[in-house]
Order: C-alpha cells, then sequence, then structure tokens
C-alpha cells in the first residue's frame, strides 16, 4: 500500500505542475495551515478522571519497539533503554506534567529526589536531598538511603563511561572532581561557568538519573540489573516479549504509583501494535496517522491526547570526512530543494503535522518556525527540483549514487512511509538513491561506533529523528558542538562553536532565546541538516478506563505519568 502511494505520488506529482491547493503553497503557509501556533486538544473521551485512584491492576504501554541494548542509560541513547529506566530511576528534578498537553510541554521542573536547588550566581548549586527518599530493597543495595554520595558516584560514573554518548556535554558544563557532598543531604556542584538552565540538565533523561554508589564501585552491572529509588522496581526482561517493573510500595510519593505492574511489550511492528490495541491487550499506544481512524471505530470510547512532537524528522549527512560530498553546500540545499514538503505531510502525516528546524515544535517560542526565515534563506526550504538538478550539476554530483538509511525498528510513527515518500523525490532531482534499513542496535548505535555517531561512510545519509532533549542546549550543543560526543555528523564549526559557548553563559531569558533563535539560524543557513521537513502530531490513545493520564514528552513518562494514573477496567 505503501509502496502505491510513493508511485502513485511520482506519477501525478513529479510529472505535471503542482495539483495542491494554492492555500498550501510555501511552507510557511504549510505551517499555518497545519496549525502549528494552535495548541492541540485532547479528544475522545472525557479528559478528566472519573472517580478517586483506584490501586492495584495492570498498565501496558506501547514504548518499547525492539529489544534493548542495555539497561544501563548511561552506555546507550537508545529510547527503549530510557524508558524503561524511567520506571525505576530517579532524578535530582523531573518534569512537571498535566492533563493539559501544555503543561508537559512547558518543561518546567519540580522536585524529584531534591529537595530543592538554589545558586546565587548559576556557578555554584547548592542540592538538599528530600531525607525519606531510598534505594529499592534489592541486593547489593539493600535499600540504603539516598545521600549525597550516591549523586556524586552517579555523575562521576557517567564521566567514566566510554559509551556513554553524553558525557562531553556534562565534561563542558562541569568537572567531577568539583561535585561536593558536604552532609549527607547535601550535594554541591560548581560549574565551569554560569549555566542557568543547570535545573533542566539535573530533570534530564539523557544525564541526570542517580545510582546507587554501589554502581560506580562495581559491586553490580547496571547493564544488566536496574536498581533505582523510583516508582518501580525492575522484574523481568524478556527479549523480543517485554519489559515488566512492579510496584515500589516504599516509594518516597506515599500511595504512588497505583499501578501494581506496568509492562512494555516488545513489538516492532507498527501493524500489530495497532491491532493489539484493537484487542484490548495494549492500554496505550502513540497511533500511526493512516490507523488513527479505524482505531477509533474499533475502540469508540477511547481517548486521543494530542499533542506537538518533541523531536523532528531531519536528514543527516556525514561531514567529519575530507572527502565527503556532503561538504558541499550546495549539494545539501540541493536535497532539501528536492523535497516537497507539503505533498510529504500530506501523503503521510494527513495534513496532521508541525514543522521546526532542529528543535521540536513542542519547544514553543524557542523553536524556531518557518516564518522566522529571512527570504534568502527560506528559498531553500521550498520545493523546486528545476533549481536542485542545477546545484546537484554545479556541485559535479550528477548521476551520483546515495545509500538512504533510516533506523529500524525506531518508535517514530510514519518513519519508514517519509523515507519512501523522501526517496522518490530525491531519485527525481537525478541522484541514484538505494534505500538501506539500519539495525538500531547493531548498525545505527553498534555500542558508540554506529551510524548514529558519525561514522556512516560518505555515501550515507540518514532520515531520523533527533532523541528527545530537555532544552534548546541539549539539541545545539549535542548535535552540532564540534566536542560533543553525541555529533552525529562530526560537525566542525568555529563559529558555530563561538555562538554556542556565549549563549551558554547567558542568564536572561530574553538574551537567552535571542542567543539560541540566532544559532538556529545559523545551523539552517548552513544546512547542516535537511530539517523543516513535516513532523505527524502525536496521537496518544487511552483505553476505556485508564484514568488520571498527565502528558509527558520526556523519557521519563514512567514517573512523570504512569506514576499517576489507574485503571477501572
Amino acid at each position: 500500500m505503501v509502496l502505491n502511494r510513493v508511485l502513485l505520488l511520482r506519477r501525478n506529482r513529479f510529472t505535471r505542475r503542482r495539483v495542491l491547493s494554492s492555500a498550501m503553497a510555501g511552507i510557511a503557509a504549510a505551517s499555518a495551515a497545519c496549525g502549528q501556533s494552535q495548541r492541540p486538544k485532547q479528544t475522545g473521551g472525557a479528559q478528566a478522571p472519573s472517580g478517586q485512584p483506584q490501586t492495584g491492576g495492570s498498565l501496558t504501554s506501547w514504548l518499547v519497539t525492539g529489544n534493548l541494548p542495555s539497561l544501563d542509560p548511561q552506555q546507550t541513547p537508545s529510547a527503549w533503554t530510557m524508558y524503561s529506566c524511567g520506571a525505576v530511576l530517579s532524578r535530582i528534578l523531573r518534569f512537571q506534567t498535566g492533563q493539559d498537553t501544555k503543561i508537559g510541554e512547558d518543561r518546567n521542573v519540580e522536585g524529584d529526589l531534591g529537595a530543592s536547588v538554589e545558586s546565587p550566581d548559576a556557578i555554584t548549586w547548592t542540592v538538599k536531598l528530600r531525607p525519606d527518599a531510598k534505594f529499592h530493597n534489592v541486593a547489593p543495595v539493600d535499600g540504603h538511603a539516598v545521600e549525597a554520595e550516591d549523586v556524586k558516584a552517579s555523575f562521576t560514573r557517567a564521566f567514566g563511561q566510554a559509551k556513554n554518548p553524553f558525557r562531553g556535554f556534562l565534561g563542558t558544563i562541569m568537572d567531577p572532581s568539583q561535585i561536593e557532598a558536604p552532609a549527607r543531604d547535601t550535594v554541591v556542584f560548581k560549574l565551569k561557568y554560569p549555566y542557568s538552565p543547570f535545573r533542566k540538565a539535573l530533570a534530564s533523561t539523557n544525564y541526570g538519573w542517580i545510582f546507587p554508589r554501589e554502581a560506580l564501585a562495581g559491586d553490580y552491572d547496571p547493564a544488566t540489573l536496574m536498581i533505582g529509588s523510583g516508582p518501580f522496581l525492575f522484574d523481568h526482561l524478556t527479549p523480543d516479549v517485554e519489559v515488566a517493573f512492579r510496584r515500589n510500595a516504599a516509594w518516597f510519593e506515599k500511595g504512588r504509583p497505583y499501578l501494581d505492574t506496568l509492562r512494555y511489550p516488545i513489538i516492532p511492528d507498527s501493524a500489530q501494535r495497532s491491532a493489539q490495541f484493537s484487542g484490548g491487550h495494549l492500554d496505550i499506544l502513540q497511533a500511526p496517522i493512516n490507523d488513527l481512524e479505524t482505531l477509533k471505530q474499533r475502540t469508540p470510547k477511547l481517548v486521543d491526547v494530542i499533542s506537538h512532537p518533541s523531536s523532528l524528522g531531519c536528514i543527516w549527512f556525514q561531514l567529519g570526512n575530507s572527502d565527503s560530498p556532503w561538504l558541499d553546500v550546495r549539494l545539501r540545499r540541493a536535497l532539501s530543494m528536492a523535497i516537497d514538503r507539503e505533498a510529504l505531510g500530506k501523503a503521510v502525516f494527513a495534513n496532521d503535522y508541525d514543522v521546526a528546524f532542529n528543535l521540536g515544535a513542542s519547544f514553543g517560542r524557542w523553536a524556531l518556525s518557518p516564518s522566522e526565515l529571512p527570504p534568502d534563506m527560506a528559498q531553500y526550504y521550498k520545493y523546486n527540483p528545476a533549481e536542485a538538478k542545477k546545484l546537484i550539476e554545479a556541485a559535479g554530483a550528477g548521476g551520483m549514487s546515495v545509500k538512504f538509511g533510516y533506523p529500524q525498528p525506531i518508535p517514530i510513527v510514519g518513519l519508514k512511509e517519509a523515507v519512501e515518500t523522501v526517496n522518490a523525490m530525491i531519485q527525481a532531482v537525478g541522484l541514484k538513491t538505494t534505500l538501506v534499513p539500519l539495525d538500531y542496535t547493531s548498525v545505527f548505535l553498534n555500542g558508540g561506533k554506529g551510524v548514529r555517531y558519525g561514522y556512516g561512510p560518505n555515501d550515507t545519509i540518514v532520515y531520523t529523528g533527533m532523541e528527545g532533549a530537555n532544552d534548546v542546549d541539549d539539541y545545539m550543543y549535542n548535535y552540532f558542538g564540534s566536542k560533543s560526543t553525541s555529533n552525529e555528523e562530526h560537525v566542525s564549526d568555529d563559529a558555530l562553536d563561538s555562538m554556542i559557548a556565549k549563549a551558554r553563559t547567558v542568564l536572561n531569558e530574553d538574551d537567552r532565546l535571542k542567543a539560541y533563535k540566532a544559532i538556529q539560524l545559523y545551523v539552517a543557513d548552513k544546512m547542516y541538516t535537511v530539517a523543516g521537513l513535516p513532523q505527524p502530531r502525536l496521537h496518544t490513545l487511552l483505553q476505556p478506563g485508564v484514568q488520571g493520564y498527565n502528558h509527558s514528552p520526556t523519557a521519563g513518562i514512567a514517573v512523570e505519568t504512569y506514576s499517576k494514573l489507574w485503571t477501572n477496567k
């Protein structure tokens, strides 16, 4: 069916003039047409929970769509690992959530293990830990209190993990020797320079997880055993079957979680996930847009929680090799101009999408929008196959063979269909492309040496999403900073490094916004990624009986969402 749609799109779309509505002409108009500035609303059922929370029961969620490469979030950026450890591990701070999706998307922080986080100058940060937090009663930790030494050990361990893709970020803002534990309930971080979003760093699902000190001591292996202080205890992992958790009755949030068990079945196939939801075997599903109406018809009382995407789809290149053809900006711009973003949004995402540039649309005012591009820059984000062909020829790349990779399986709704559609568009301007699915664990990640980390060959481009982050600096530094260990393209740009370094020291919120908008404009101008592509709005479907759902766009969804809900099935 997808192939037929792509072939139809090629036949009708690329041999004649445009047949789309004139109301959708231009990328800025496309953004307005899909209502980028409007807040999605929850539909299809009662928004408020009915009755008092009920303790007991089990919940199954769609979140894990492939085998976990490790249980240790400090050794892999795998979304499945992050979602799983988020049920077990705590952070100093976490993100606020509510039934209004805007509360979660605003990414304001609240206490988790931290009772308070204060700083007089954004350099020295003092954390006071809550006195009632304990690790799970699992050997060799045996339920001891969460103390400052555990926090210090967790960040010290993060610096020492060669496979930790985010150690470069941590190294730019702090030195592990400057983390002090003057009292059992007090941790002091002394940063290298003023860094105003440090609270969000402490809440980050990329590098904020707190392990018991026994992990640093080597008393157990976090790659095979999860021990934390969160709302659920790790129960078991059965490859190809499920990851399962059980209620932590001793959690410091008294009376919660309400659920007895939480399960993440491992279901790689999107159609199978939809079938499992229709059959009542999944309680929560992020629905493929093309299955949405069918799923609603089969389960008429479900609730559809609609939210903006927190990540985004883009195409990236190998820019770290001196002989890479993609170092020529003309070729990168040609690729962008070959893509009809309106047709892509219509064919794959049913016009239910947002457009943003290197920062997910759910970041609101922080995300660069199409309307903010100056005309001389915006031209390269508009469909213009004739000009794309000219740029390809000028770059000496006519007829060049390109491998077009995409990770599989991965929990990005519509990714494969989008890749197939974009592939047809690229072929239409004269590049010879071959679609290449990249195994998520063995090829894409490959223990820190995969395509995800910029180790792909020159002839390979990749279409994927950027991992969810919790602040604009997470995205800009991690993906485009030359010293970042998660720079997937190996971008090395002194001017960009300087802009990021300066922006990181800005304390005033309005000035900080201007600085990061300028960085996003610079990246868009250089076309370091082909961004500004449609990204589907998220439709999270809840079975009837799932109550108290609070929307979280982060990998901390287990504590920020699932610890608050209950079922009356």
